[in-house]
């Protein structure tokens, strides 16, 4: 049976620890981050700056300038004038049906044929006999999408404004037979036809036809 052992009121008693302490409230993000949040590197420049450093205040001003740094840091990734290739509205004026497509370039070059991709479902490119071997037309390959095609190359970007995914115009067909010599001039401007150069798909188109027409 345990003892209870009374001390006197002059013994040393030690109560640290006894008594447990209150659980702390969580913390928002506003609280976690007070007063200034340094960061040693300079956004503007995305180098590593020993001094001085970028100061911010609050919690969702350091998250907007590692964003902008971030950003800046991917631009070398992207595309020139990417942001127009983003456009699918515009960039679908004059579309065309890819069978229809198809049609009229064998109906130009009757030594082309059409076959599926292998690697790529749903796509599918122009290709020739050379000396009883097949090669693939175009220049670079001229392969496009079954469906709906837009008249000028789309670029599909992910959250980040990089290219994942290049759906390419039945202009940019035509032009890569050209350029390979697959079509002839006339048969190529027969298929071609006019085309709007008043705003960026027509500073596009332009920049692609002086390459074989210089």
């Amino acid at each position: 049976m345990s003892r209870i052992q009374v001390v006197s009121e002059y013994a040393s008693v030690h109560t640290k620890n006894w008594a447990v302490p209150p659980k702390k409230p969580k913390l928002g993000r506003d609280q976690k981050v007070r007063g200034h949040v340094k960061v040693r590197r300079d956004f503007a420049t995305e180098k590593m700056m020993p001094l001085p450093v970028n100061q911010f205040d609050r919690a969702d001003e350091m998250l907007a300038g590692m964003k902008q740094g971030t950003d800046k840091m991917l631009e070398k990734f992207r595309y020139p004038d990417q942001q127009a290739f983003t456009e699918e509205e515009k960039r679908y004026t004059n579309g065309m049906w890819s069978h229809d497509l198809v049609r009229r370039i064998l109906k130009a070059n009757a030594w082309l044929f059409v076959e599926d991709s292998k690697n790529v479902p749903g796509c599918a490119g122009f290709y020739k006999m050379v000396g009883g071997v097949k090669v693939a037309a175009g220049n670079p390959n001229a392969s496009f999408r079954h469906g709906y095609m837009p008249e000028a190359t789309i670029i599909k970007e992910n959250d980040d404004r990089l290219a994942t995914e290049f759906v390419y115009g039945w202009r940019q067909v035509l032009i890569r037979l050209r350029k390979s010599g697959d079509l002839t001039a006339p048969q190529f401007e027969r298929i071609y036809g006019t085309v709007d150069y008043s705003d960026e798909r027509g500073k596009h188109f332009a920049l692609d036809l002086g390459e074989f027409k210089a």
